[in-house]
């Protein structure tokens, strides 16, 4: 892995600004297991046909690069992270140069900076702790809707 330079942040939060999408999805737990905590997950996702550019994100940050094929259309290439150490390395890197998304840089931060957990069988966690999760949840997904 490349280190990244502050040239390097700055390009890949305006890719970010432009391609990209940042996530925190809350994932339910099924009422039949013993654990009724649901789980929370932070991703971050760029997808466009330029495949120079999500390469460069990838030898920078740990996630997954993949290719895409689409019928009689270009290819595009997805980087996406959802391990919250890198997911909060990244969204730290890029937050000097975000402009776009800055909200959602923050609420990502925001997010990440909660107490962590182990949740599940045998290790709930706290109901107020699981509110906050839920709260930037809903808050990152009222910031990623489109004006019209």
């Amino acid at each position: 892995m490349i280190l990244a330079t502050e040239t390097d942040k700055a390009y890949i939060a305006g890719i970010i600004d432009g391609e990209g999408c940042l996530l925190i999805t809350e994932r339910g737990r099924p009422s039949t297991r013993r654990c009724k905590t649901p789980s929370f997950v932070c991703t971050i996702v760029v997808s466009m046909t330029d495949e120079y550019a999500v390469q460069f994100i990838g030898e920078r940050y740990k996630g997954r690069v993949r290719k895409y094929h689409r019928d009689g259309k270009r290819p595009y290439f997805t980087f996406d992270a959802s391990c919250a150490k890198e997911v909060g390395t990244l969204a730290m890197d890029i937050q000097p140069y975000i402009k776009v998304k800055s909200r959602q840089v923050a609420a990502m931060l925001e997010y990440l900076s909660l107490p962590k957990f182990r949740g599940g069988l045998g290790h709930e966690v706290p109901a107020n702790i699981v509110e906050k999760r839920r709260f930037w949840a809903t808050e990152m997904h009222s910031l990623n809707q489109r004006m019209v």
